[in-house]
């Protein structure tokens, strides 16, 4: 976990390819019905659901980082989700 505004080596999520129809917005609120992430020991597993509220699918396990322990706030503020 890094800003990737001061650590060009920060890694970054990119989601933008996976998601159907999102309207990027601000802040973080704008991609709650898109993703969820969840601290499970000393991991944080990102989950997705490529359609948002829509009915066509549902949340699955995108990936898991391991001994890292985060949250959605702190990735989209690190600019380390890229959702457009």
């Amino acid at each position: 976990i890094g800003k990737t505004v001061t650590d060009v080596n920060a890694d970054k999520i990119d989601v933008s390819d996976l998601l159907i129809d999102y309207t990027a917005g601000e802040t973080v609120t704008s991609i709650l019905d898109y993703l969820s992430l969840t601290v499970s020991g000393n991991n944080s597993i990102l989950s997705i659901d490529r359609d948002g509220s829509q009915s066509v699918y549902s949340s699955s396990t995108l990936l898991t980082l391991n001994n890292i322990n985060t949250n959605l706030n702190t990735l989209w503020d690190n600019h380390q989700l890229i959702v457009t």
